[in-house]
């Protein structure tokens, strides 16, 4: 950069720039590059931006804030931080600097205790819905990602989406998610609302996971080594080491009530290979490496993109919108589960 600096002042007749000037000039390059980067790569609006840039000028110098602002500049230059664990490198977004352990110690997190109490009300509260799934008003949807149109197994209904299984079925119902509204679903699960937001910096991710007899979810990354997602097991068959999660190289079983902490951004995959269901709440938190100003901030861009995606979707065509995450879920509500295949217990 420097040397280009010193080159554009050679052709505008100035033999040698003072290193204030160069500093000055460095600064206000990256500012305007910057400044670009979250209009046109985040998709920021005006005021979100204007936030942004002042987050970045204040806290450029911070100790505490240097994993975000290497990991902004890295994303400015197009420059993707290389993972030192291979099992982490299929991840878009990695912010440099945080640890990377695939699962980790639950007994570390003094909340913990909250979550193993409050399994026997959870678990009640989950069964509980094997009525309403009868009544069709479950809550329960199938899980798909943004791609392609597929049927559904049924037949009668179109889910939208490209499933993450290659066998059986997997329904979830959602609780928190991108800002969706999903306070019907909360509503019927009021002991785990209130766990939920007892748990400190909870990501606003949050879920019921139905894996159906016979599932396997293919190996694939989370998005983002920002946050950590634990695994509250409901019910489990009794079938052993039928039900198993694999992170990076290591596979667990899964029990009732063992809660499971793990880095999502490492490559996993699941299974239920026995003739029940399987129920887990998965939840996620930020890491918890991440300083207060850094998960404040990233927080604060996460919502802003959220928005700007939502006003982006009421201008495109409506083919071009239903390809979108937010079409998919919406779509995929008015999908029913059946019940036999959600409650085979």
């Amino acid at each position: 950069m420097e040397k280009k600096i010193e080159r554009a002042a050679r052709n505008c007749g100035v033999s040698e720039l003072s290193k204030s000037s160069m500093n000055a000039t460095n600064e206000t390059i990256v500012t305007k590059r910057l400044n670009v980067f979250f209009r046109k790569s985040l998709a920021l609006s005006k005021f979100s931006t204007a936030f942004a840039m002042s987050w970045v000028k204040e806290h450029a110098a911070d100790e505490s804030c240097q994993r975000v602002v290497a990991y902004l500049l890295a994303r400015m230059n197009d420059r993707r931080k290389k993972c030192k664990d291979t099992w982490q490198r299929g991840c878009p977004q990695i912010i440099p600097g945080l640890r990377a352990l695939n699962f980790w110690d639950p007994d570390q997190f003094e909340w913990i205790k909250r979550v193993r109490c409050a399994f026997p009300k959870i678990r009640e509260e989950v069964l509980a819905l094997r009525s309403s799934s009868i009544q069709k008003e479950s809550g329960f949807q199938p899980y798909r990602a943004p791609s392609s149109t597929r049927k559904n197994k049924q037949g009668s209904d179109t889910t939208r989406g490209t499933a993450a299984h290659d066998s059986g079925e997997w329904n979830i119902y959602y609780l928190y998610l991108h800002n969706i509204d999903f306070s019907a679903n909360r509503e019927r699960v009021p002991e785990t609302v209130k766990l939920l937001k007892s748990i400190p910096r909870f990501y606003d991710h949050a879920m019921f996971s139905n894996l159906a007899s016979t599932t396997h979810v293919t190996k694939h990354h989370g998005p983002t080594n920002k946050k950590l997602r634990i695994h509250l097991p409901l019910y489990v068959p009794e079938e052993k080491n039928s039900c198993r999660l694999r992170v990076g190289d290591e596979t667990r079983a899964s029990a009732e009530g063992r809660v499971v902490v793990f880095d999502d951004s490492f490559e996993h995959e699941a299974w239920n290979d026995s003739k029940k269901s399987r129920v887990v709440l998965i939840f996620d938190i930020w890491h918890p490496d991440l300083s207060d100003q850094e998960v404040k901030f990233l927080s604060f861009i996460q919502k802003a993109q959220l928005r700007a995606e939502r006003k982006r979707l009421e201008h495109i065509s409506e083919e071009d919108r239903e390809s979108s995450l937010f079409s998919i879920i919406e779509s995929n509500r008015s999908v029913r589960p059946n019940a036999k295949v959600l409650w085979t217990m």
